[in-house]
């Protein structure tokens, strides 16, 4: 009995589902909401801010800690250009990805508190504390 038709492993091999553990939510990307930038299209943006750490001791905080004084403003930078948090100088790649998983959250929480105007609430009533405090 001969067929016309052989089958090979790789003809019937289907693709496999991705699977998830029930009770168990993946790690929220969200790379649809925000265009995908690389490090070096980012530092060429000409509408991308520069920031720059300075307060009392931000000198003597650099000369000890300069690692992570570039990670803090490596964050400060993302974090007012609306950025990813991809570029961030961490090591480990465990440690990264909850730093971009965190980071990208606390954005997102602190978008929806602006457009109800929470931020701007506090804001007035630290203007009017300080205006009290002067007195």
């Amino acid at each position: 009995m001969s067929s016309d038709k052989t089958h090979t492993h790789s003809d019937t091999h289907k693709p496999k589902k991705a699977r998830r553990r029930p009770g168990r939510d993946p790690i929220e990307t969200d790379h649809h909401d925000e265009p995908e930038t690389t490090h070096e299209e980012s530092s060429t943006a000409p509408d991308r801010k520069k920031v720059k750490l300075e307060f009392y001791g931000s000198d003597i905080l650099k000369q000890k800690a300069p690692t992570a004084f570039e990670l803090a403003e490596n964050v400060a930078e993302e974090w007012v250009n609306d950025g990813r948090f991809e570029d961030i100088p961490v090591e480990s790649p465990l440690a990264k990805a909850f730093a971009t998983y965190s980071l990208r959250k606390a954005k997102k929480i602190e978008k929806k508190l602006e457009e109800k105007g929470v931020i701007a609430l506090v804001k007035i009533g630290i203007d009017y504390a300080q205006s009290k405090m002067r007195r």
